[in-house]
C-alpha cells in the first residue's frame, strides 16, 4: 500500500510540475505576446510619426515651391520696374538738359522786363530775381522745384497788373531823397505823395522820371490812396494818366 501511495504521490508531483511548466510557458508566451504587441504598437507609432513628418515635408516643399514662384514673379516685376525707371531717368536727364537753358532764359527775360517796367517795388522784385539766380546753382533743389519757383515769379509779376496798392519808400526828388507814399494802379500809373502832402507827382514812362503834379491833384491823390488802403469807401479815382508819348 505504501508503494502504491508513493507512486501515486510521485505521479501527482510530476503532474503538478508539468502543469506549472505549462503555466510558466503560457505566461512567457503572454509576456512575449505583450512585448510583441508593444513593439508593433511602437512601430505603428513610429510609422505614424514618420508619415506625419513626410506629410509635413511635402507641405513645406509645396509652400517653398509657391514662395519661390511668387518671389520669381516679384523679381521679374522689379526688374521691369527698374528698367522702366532707368528709361524714365534717361528721359529726365534729357529733359533736364533742355529745360535748364530754357529756365535760364526765362529768368533773363523776367529781369529785362522788370528793368524796363514801371519802377514800383523795385527792391522786392530785384531780390526775387536774384533769388532765382542763386537757386539755379543749388544742386539740392530739383528741376521741377526750380521751374515752379520761376513760374511763381512770373505769376507775381502778372498779378501786379490786376491790383492796386499803397506802399512807402525813399524816392529821389530833385536830388534830395525823401520818404513818400507810392500809389500803384496796376501797371497803368504810379504816383507819389510826400508824407506832409506838400509834394505830389506821377511817373512818366516816356522820360523814365517822376514829374510833379499840380496842386489841384493833391486832394484826389490823397483820396485815391485812402481807397487803395481800404480806409475809404470805393469811389471813382480822378487822377491824370501819362500816355506813352508823354502827354497827360
Amino acid at each position: 500500500m505504501k508503494l502504491v501511495a508513493i507512486s501515486a504521490l510521485a505521479a501527482l508531483t510530476l503532474g503538478a510540475q508539468s502543469v506549472q511548466g505549462t503555466l510558466d510557458e503560457a505566461q512567457k508566451l503572454q509576456i512575449q505576446e505583450r512585448a510583441s504587441t508593444q513593439k508593433v504598437e511602437t512601430l505603428d507609432d513610429a510609422s505614424a510619426a514618420l508619415y506625419e513628418q513626410y506629410r509635413s515635408v511635402l507641405q513645406e516643399q509645396e509652400r517653398i515651391r509657391g514662395y519661390n514662384t511668387q518671389m520669381a514673379q516679384m523679381v521679374a516685376s522689379q526688374e521691369r520696374e527698374i528698367t522702366s525707371l532707368e528709361e524714365q531717368i534717361a528721359q529726365i536727364d534729357h529733359t533736364a538738359q533742355a529745360l535748364l537753358p530754357l529756365m535760364q532764359r526765362m529768368i533773363a527775360t523776367l529781369e529785362e522786363m522788370v528793368a524796363v517796367d514801371t519802377p514800383f517795388l523795385m527792391q522786392e522784385r530785384r531780390e526775387r530775381i536774384e533769388g532765382l539766380k542763386v537757386m539755379m546753382n543749388e544742386a539740392s533743389i530739383s528741376m521741377s522745384e526750380k521751374y515752379r519757383k520761376i513760374m511763381e515769379a512770373y505769376m507775381s509779376e502778372n498779378e501786379y497788373a490786376r491790383t492796386v496798392e499803397v506802399y512807402r519808400e525813399a524816392l529821389d526828388l530833385g536830388g534830395e531823397t525823401k520818404t513818400v507814399d507810392m500809389l500803384r494802379i496796376g501797371r497803368l500809373a504810379l504816383y507819389y505823395r510826400s508824407i506832409d502832402g506838400a509834394q505830389n507827382g506821377i511817373y512818366n514812362p516816356a522820360t523814365k522820371h517822376f514829374e510833379p503834379l499840380p496842386n489841384d491833384y493833391a486832394g484826389p491823390l490823397k483820396s485815391a490812396m485812402l481807397i487803395a488802403k481800404k480806409q475809404a469807401a470805393p469811389d471813382l479815382m480822378r487822377l491824370p494818366i501819362v500816355k506813352t508819348g508823354g502827354a497827360k
